[in-house]
Order: structure tokens, then sequence, then C-alpha cells
């Protein structure tokens, strides 16, 4: 479901704000194929529109657009990666996500916060600020408890080691930037 709150529209002004957005329990399903194609089906099934014309050339003003809050609450994905053998499948499950505030304004500073489960135990969670123009992201990020076997498909057919068992944990601090090559 989709929760809207707080929608104003100011005109002249071409802005539009938001207060908070909300989407609870959205499930997807996503994979990887042999061929390496992404193919993905979310459960909400939009209707097919058609290629929109394309706008005026005329001196209109862009409408800018703030969204203070957005939420992803209690989401969950199942994940399969066929290009290897055997085929790597994954649960994700309580995929919680806020972002403030989000907006049309490429230089704003946005507020990320997101966590997931991995299979029974596994959590990931990152937060920090992130910029669309130029790009940059600071975040703090943690894996906890994650099943090492989950990397066997992976290592090949003629893998050189077994992994029987075991769990890792890692944390630390990612800064993205926007480089040239």
């Amino acid at each position: 479901s989709a929760e809207v709150e707080g929608a104003t529209l100011t005109w002249p002004a071409c802005v539009a704000k938001i207060e908070r957005l909300k989407v609870t329990d959205p499930w997807l399903s996503a994979s990887r194929e042999k061929d390496e194609c992404l193919t993905w089906t979310p459960t909400t099934h939009a209707s097919t529109v058609p290629a929109s014309p394309p706008a005026p050339t005329d001196s209109a003003p862009a409408w800018d657009l703030v969204l203070q809050q957005f939420e992803l609450a209690g989401g969950s994905a199942h994940l399969a990666d066929r290009s290897v053998t055997p085929a790597a499948e994954y649960e994700l499950s309580h995929v919680n996500v806020r972002v403030t505030p989000v907006s049309t304004d490429p230089a704003s500073s946005m507020r990320l916060e997101a966590s997931a489960t991995l299979g029974k135990r596994a959590a990931f969670t990152a937060s920090g600020t992130a910029v669309r123009e130029p790009f940059a992201a600071d975040l703090e990020v943690a894996a906890k408890d994650i099943d090492v076997g989950l990397v066997t498909p992976y290592l090949g057919a003629n893998a050189p080691a077994a992994i029987k068992s075991g769990v890792a944990s890692a944390s630390g601090k990612v800064k993205l930037r926007k480089t040239r090559p």
C-alpha cells in the first residue's frame, strides 16, 4: 500500500510539496539469467502507458518537487542469480528505507537510512548522506552474521576450496564520488 500525507501545489511558482510518502510491504522478484539479462517483477502491476510525445519547447517554467520524507517499510524480495552454477537464490526481508528530503534539485543533500535481513539472520544497515549532482555519498555500512556459504556458487565447479559453514560480519565507511575515468 502507499500513503501520501500533506501534498500541496503552488502555482504560479510551480512547486509541488509532499510531506510524506510511505510504501508498505512491497515485494519484488529479480533474477540475473544465464545470458546476464536482468528480469524483475514487482507486486504492483502498472498499466501500460503509451510513450509520450516530445515535450513542447515553450518557455513554461519547470516544476520543482520536494518530498520531505520517503519511507519504504516491510519490503521483501526474492533474488536469483542463474548465471552461476548452481544457481544462487536469496531472500531479503524486513527491507526498510527512509530518505529525507527528496528533491528535483540535483544539488540538494539527502539523508539515507536503510536496513534489510538476508535469509534468516544476516542483517545489513546503511546510513548517511548523498547528493545527486555532483554525485557524492558518505555512508556508514554494516553487515552482520552473513552465511559465508552464500558465495559457494561463485567459486565455480572446480573450486580450490569448499566452504562448509561460517558467518562473517563487517562494518565501515564508504565514500563515493563522481570521478572522471
